[in-house]
Parts: structure tokens; C-alpha cells; sequence
């Protein structure tokens, strides 16, 4: 704990929505102390206007031996990628029950005639991704099959023909065994268009088998593993800010995102940044570049 001497009436922390305050304390002459500050954070000094906190100052990021403050300096300016909205957090795990995954595809339903079309050999960077088979030939059947060792658990996944724009509805779907009630139920969670929403397998190393209904011929997959749905959303409104002290935060443009990177220009160097979704989810937070990357706190 730290001993903080900053202008100000309160302390805060930003939610994703508005300044929070933590803490109060009264001035001594033009400054005011707020004792037991914990390091490792970014704060906002603020002060109460018609009942909701506006900041007077910069927010800082408070180190063990040091404070440094985010001043965006608008004459110096840069393009910066952004890829989140929120903290990494467990979704490298998440992403990683992919790794091992084979997609094959057959025209008999017990897979004696079965290819190998695609394979996921790392653990994938970004919530959606495209894997294209290897085989262009007409198959009825796709079977998706997890490692031994792993579950099952993914958040969306379509199949596309050749000759279509929109995803196959296979006729049916089972497994490699039993399912539940509950299970059966829960596997139309793979095309609810709820990115966060996630089947999961019962047993390790299931194989989930879709019928097709016709042969056909297969260009592509879309594979979402189990995620937070906190990366960039295809299709989706943001707002990236930058916080300009007393001024607040400062829009820098809207985008619909056309990719899973969104591509700003004109970020001042040295600026606190707030990227924003417009079109659904609640978690959100600032962070701020540093060679090219986010860094949340």
C-alpha cells in the first residue's frame, strides 16, 4: 500500500461505463491525501458535477515507485489495430481446447470411407476462425472429433457448400455416443449466433457426427471455440475514445467491423483508450498501447 498526494476531491476507477469512486478525502490548501491506494491500477482524480464524476486531471497508472499519467499528445499521432474490448483472461485456455481437432468427411455413416479435410494443429489467436478443407470432393457426412484427452466445447460452428452463401443445416446430428437429453438440447447452441453461449461434451474425446442430407461439396468452416465474445464481433458498432483530462472522454470515429481487427488512425501517442460496442456485451475496459499492443489493467 502507498501513501497518494494528488489535487482532488475524489478518487476513481473507471467501470467500462463511468468514473467510480473509491474513495474521498478533504482538501489542505490545493491538495487532498487518500491514504492506502493500492499500485497496479489506473485511477482518475474527479470531482462531483450534477451528480456524476468528471475528472479535473489525467488518470494515471500508480506503480510501486512511480506514477505515470496518460497525456495524449495530439501532435503526435499513429494507426493503431485493435483486436479486444476486455482483459485476455482465461480465453487462451478456452481457445486452446481446439488445438487437435480433426474435421473429416465421408459418404458412408460409419466413416469407413472417411478423409481428413482439416486439422487444428495450434491454439487460435482470435475467437473466429475460417479453416478450408484440404479435400474438394462431395461428402454427405462431417464428423468433428476432439483428442482423447479433451471436451468438446465450442461456441459456434458452420459448415458452408461451394455453391452457397449461408451455412448448412444438417438434417441430423449425433455423437460417438449416448447422449444426454440435456446434451441433444444443448447442441443447438452451435448455431444460436450467441458467440459466448457454448456446447459442451460430457466425455472426453467425442465425436460429433452431421448428416448433411446430400453429398456436396464443402469450401469452407467457421470455427468459434468456447470464448468470452469480448474479441472484435463481425458486423458489430464500436467507438473507440481516448480520455482528454477534464474534457473527458474523446471519440475518435465509429466503425461496423468487417474483420476481427478494427484499424483507427489519428490515436494520439501517450493517450488513454476506451474501445466501446455499440451492438451488445457489458465488459469493457481502458487500456492503453505499447509497441503495437493492448495493455489492459
Amino acid at each position: 500500500m502507498k501513501l497518494l498526494m494528488i489535487i482532488g476531491g475524489y478518487l476513481c476507477v473507471f467501470t467500462g461505463t463511468e468514473l467510480q469512486p473509491i474513495d474521498i478525502s478533504e482538501f489542505h490548501g490545493k491538495k487532498i491525501e487518500f491514504a492506502n491506494v493500492e499500485p497496479g491500477l489506473i485511477y482518475f482524480p474527479a470531482f462531483r458535477k450534477a451528480g456524476k464524476m468528471q475528472a479535473f486531471n489525467y488518470p494515471f497508472l500508480l506503480k510501486e515507485d512511480s506514477i505515470e499519467y496518460f497525456i495524449p499528445d495530439t501532435t503526435r499521432k499513429r494507426c493503431v489495430v485493435l483486436t479486444r474490448k476486455y482483459p485476455i483472461g482465461r480465453n487462451p485456455m478456452f481457445l486452446g481446447t481446439a488445438v487437435g481437432v480433426k474435421i473429416e468427411g465421408a459418404n458412408r455413416k460409419d466413416f469407413r470411407d472417411a478423409e481428413l479435410l482439416c486439422q487444428v494443429v495450434d491454439t487460435p489467436k482470435i475467437n473466429y476462425n475460417i479453416l478450408f478443407p484440404t479435400v474438394q470432393k462431395k461428402f454427405r457426412y462431417v464428423r468433428y472429433s476432439a483428442p482423447e484427452e479433451k471436451q468438446i466445447q465450442v461456441g459456434e460452428w458452420y459448415m458452408y457448400g461451394i455453391d452457397t452463401e449461408t451455412a448448412i443445416a444438417p438434417e441430423k446430428i449425433w455423437a460417438n455416443h449416448p447422449l444426454s437429453d440435456i446434451h441433444k438440447k444443448i447442441l443447438s447452441l452451435l448455431t444460436d449466433d450467441d458467440w459466448s453461449s457454448f456446447y459442451m461434451s460430457a466425455v472426453k474425446g467425442e465425436q460429433l457426427i452431421f448428416d448433411l442430407g446430400i453429398p456436396q461439396i464443402l469450401s469452407h468452416f467457421i470455427l468459434i471455440p468456447r470464448n468470452d465474445d469480448n474479441y472484435i464481433h463481425l458486423g458489430d458498432r464500436y467507438e473507440l475514445f481516448y480520455h482528454g483530462g477534464i474534457k473527458g472522454w474523446i471519440s475518435l470515429g465509429k466503425q461496423i467491423a468487417e474483420g476481427t481487427e478494427l484499424y483507427y488512425e489519428g490515436v494520439p501517442d501517450g493517450a488513454l483508450l476506451w474501445l466501446h460496442n455499440h451492438t451488445r456485451g457489458k465488459e469493457e475496459r481502458c487500456f492503453y498501447m505499447k509497441d503495437g499492443k493492448q495493455l489492459f489493467i
